[in-house]
């Protein structure tokens, strides 16, 4: 159901869908509808962008892939000193930075991000299966 406020057209939809969601699972998930009804603004923000940039702004994967690119750097490299190490991870998110800036979040390359039910379906299949046997 979440999906369905998230993926919406447009900021009026997606209120109109969080509603429908409120109504289902106010009873069985109280705590977590008024969470969500708390944060809403800040989940919905990216309607305020251009719709072009919507894929890009829903995910967190340039956040993770921050994360995982300092600690990729930084375990390699686990003989180099404090200082030493604010360098190198100063350098990677300057790297970072300069590709951002030479790819706008609303080129076509970010097709990627776009939501794949069937492939989250799936990856969540294989984990229940893992988990359970």
């Amino acid at each position: 159901d979440w999906d369905k406020v998230a993926y919406a057209n447009g900021l009026d939809a997606a209120r109109a869908q969080f509603e429908a969601l409120k109504a289902r699972w106010a009873k069985d998930a109280g705590d977590a509808v008024e969470c969500m009804e708390r944060d809403l603004d800040a989940l919905l923000i990216h309607y305020a962008f251009p719709q072009e940039h919507w894929h890009a702004l829903r995910t967190t994967n340039p956040i993770e892939r921050i994360n995982k690119e300092f600690k990729r750097r930084s375990k390699s490299m686990e003989v180099v000193g404090p200082g030493g190490l604010k360098a190198l991870l100063a350098f990677t998110a300057l790297r970072l930075e300069w590709g951002w800036a030479i790819q706008p979040i609303g080129s076509n390359s970010y097709g990627h991000l776009t939501f794949n039910k069937k492939h989250s379906r799936n990856q969540l299949e294989s984990v229940s299966n893992l988990l359970i046997n």
